[in-house]
């Protein structure tokens, strides 16, 4: 089975990895917001790794992840009213200290709870309200 991809100017070429450029093209034709993540610029400023030193569970812990994870662990502190250390220090607590891989757990969680936002936003209103 011969994979194809779609060129640019539209002709059907072979298999294999798409160029950049294709790549951000393609995206752009789905949705622009994600061709401008895309863009070096920004994938670079998403990407990026930040090391935070956080006090957690009575200990400091060194924390790096990629600012985008920041992020949104910020907003997520945001929409709970709570410092964004708090809510570290809740997600390592339920993890418990056998966790290892911590910026696993906190990239987890804020993907969960950004993606049950998103279910949220995109379920319509009761009738009648």
């Amino acid at each position: 089975m011969s994979d194809t991809h779609q060129a640019p100017d539209g002709t059907a070429r072979p298999g294999g990895p798409l160029s950049k450029q294709e790549a951000i093209l393609r995206a752009a034709q789905i949705n622009p917001q994600i061709a401008a993540l895309l863009d070096g610029a920004s994938l670079d400023a998403i990407s990026d790794h930040e090391f935070r030193v956080l006090s957690v569970m009575g200990e400091r812990k060194g924390i790096r992840l990629e600012a985008v994870f920041w992020k949104a662990l910020a907003r997520i502190a945001a929409d709970l009213r709570v410092p964004r250390n708090t809510l570290v220090l809740w997600i390592m607590t339920a993890a418990g200290r056998d966790r290892q891989n911590v910026t696993s757990v906190l990239r987890s969680v804020a993907v969960a709870y950004l993606l049950a936002d998103i279910d949220r936003l995109k379920t319509p209103p009761p009738a009648g309200k």
